[in-house]
């Protein structure tokens, strides 16, 4: 059996799963949605790990209940998501920016 929380943001009834993909804690909304993309397989109380269709419309779970990740509904996701990190790609960006300077070259 889930153990369900309530959102701190909206108070909506939610349970929170592992994913299969990436083992991150996912929040998902309580109530089953048919048009959900993620499929909960409970390990055990309280236990649950969210495999996730990446395309939408596809049909890889025939059976059981399909949920929705709570970050999709949630009014307030916006102050829950944590920032990125910058990708390899970012950092040489911010280094190409990056002004350099021989020794006992001013500032100005």
């Amino acid at each position: 059996m889930r153990t369900t929380a309530h959102c701190s943001g909206c108070n909506a009834e939610i349970f929170w799963a592992i994913t299969a993909t990436n083992g991150k804690r996912i929040p998902i909304d309580a109530k089953p949605d048919p048009k959900g993309r993620i499929r909960i397989e409970e390990k055990g109380p309280g236990d649950c790990v969210a495999h996730v269709e990446k395309e939408v419309g596809a049909t890889l779970f025939a059976e059981g209940d399909r949920f929705t990740s709570h970050f999709a509904t949630c009014p307030d996701a916006a102050k829950f998501r944590q920032p990125k990190k910058p990708t390899v790609a970012g950092r040489m960006k911010v280094r190409a920016s990056m002004t350099v300077r021989t020794k006992g070259e001013s500032k100005t």
